[in-house]
């Protein structure tokens, strides 16, 4: 009931009113206006460090300065500026104030799918609206300091996710990653896998590890489109029925050992490592001994994050082997607790 309550509460801001708020808004100081109206021209959302050279660019100033200089009614306002740089600007001020309760700015734009570029170091990204915020505010992401959400929070924000169709996927997409659901939820979200094939909710519904959802499950592994969600399904239920599938895209990476960057190399051996046996060992020893150095990097690390996420004796002497540094180690089991 009381999230019940919340969400009618919040429920009238996730219509589309951002557009409403330009130029000339007699709430903003003339200062502020300035600067709005400078970001507006450039157009593009800078981090602190930009290029090769970690360049502090004069639009990274002018966020700067409008943290600064912005009230909290001001920034608010901002947030329904119809250009999306801003918006996004006034809502990383936002939260990074920390006493700030974030929530009700961030249910306003779930449904906010303009496009807006941004920069950090040398990453090029263009993301809808929603998805940079809800990306911001995930642990890990944020400097010292900086507000993130509570899981409690993240739930309530997912539940909406899941049960709102008119949200689109990209928005969606990390929610499978970070939604921890209760007992209490299951039935919920069995209903909401039952009545449209979805796959990330499909990867929720693997949580629970019901063998009675399994012709609902397989649907993943049939659909040659959703090889990811369908990787992280037998993460969180491995079933034995999955394995074969894993065992197919292993060997298909294997095969294509001279390409590329895999952008699922973590999903795939996160997800075999969740099958702790001779076999899998096997597999993780061949896929190794790739001799492409970028992509021997990768596999390598994804191999002892997956096994270290899911310890198992069978795998402590192939841990040893795994040539990565001390420092690739580190930052591995950081990650992992960050994401507890």
């Amino acid at each position: 009931m009381k999230h019940l309550l919340l969400l009618l509460l919040l429920f009238p801001y996730t219509t589309n009113v951002w557009s409403q708020t330009g130029n000339n808004n007699p709430l903003l100081k003339p200062a502020v206006q300035a600067l709005t109206d400078s970001m507006v021209a450039y157009n593009a959302l800078n981090g602190s460090a930009v290029g090769y050279g970690g360049e502090r660019t004069a639009q990274w100033e002018r966020f700067e300065r409008l943290k600064k200089i912005a009230t909290t009614r001001e920034l608010e306002q901002l947030t329904d500026h119809n250009n999306a740089v801003v918006r996004c600007y006034a809502f990383d001020a936002l939260r990074m104030r920390r006493d700030y309760n974030i929530m009700p700015v961030l249910v306003k734009h779930l449904k906010d799918n303009d496009t807006v570029e941004w920069i950090a170091g040398c990453f090029f990204m263009e993301d809808p609206v929603a998805a940079y915020m809800l990306r911001a505010l995930e642990p890990g992401n944020q400097l010292a300091g900086e507000r993130t959400l509570n899981q409690a929070e993240f739930n309530f924000i997912d539940s909406i996710l899941l049960a709102d169709t008119s949200i689109t996927m990209l928005q969606k997409d990390n929610l499978v990653v970070r939604m921890k659901p209760g007992p209490q939820q299951y039935e919920w979200i069995k209903r909401i896998a039952a009545a449209r094939y979805y796959p990330p909710v499909l990867v929720v519904l693997a949580s629970y590890q019901q063998p009675d959802d399994l012709v609902l499950l397989q649907k993943l592994f049939s659909d040659s489109t959703a090889g990811k969600y369908a990787m992280l399904a037998a993460e969180r239920f491995p079933h034995q029925s999955f394995y074969p599938f894993l065992q197919r895209k292993a060997e298909l990476h294997y095969k294509r050992s001279t390409d590329g960057y895999y952008a699922y190399t973590e999903i795939l051996y996160g997800a075999l490592a969740a099958y702790p046996t001779q076999n899998t060992v096997d597999i993780f020893t061949k896929i190794m001994s790739v001799k492409e150095s970028r992509k021997h990097w990768d596999i390598c690390r994804a191999i002892y994050k997956g096994i270290s996420r899911h310890p198992a004796p069978i795998f402590l002497a192939l841990k040893k082997t795994i040539n990565i540094t001390k420092k690739d180690k580190k930052e591995i089991m950081e990650e992992l607790t960050v994401h507890e």
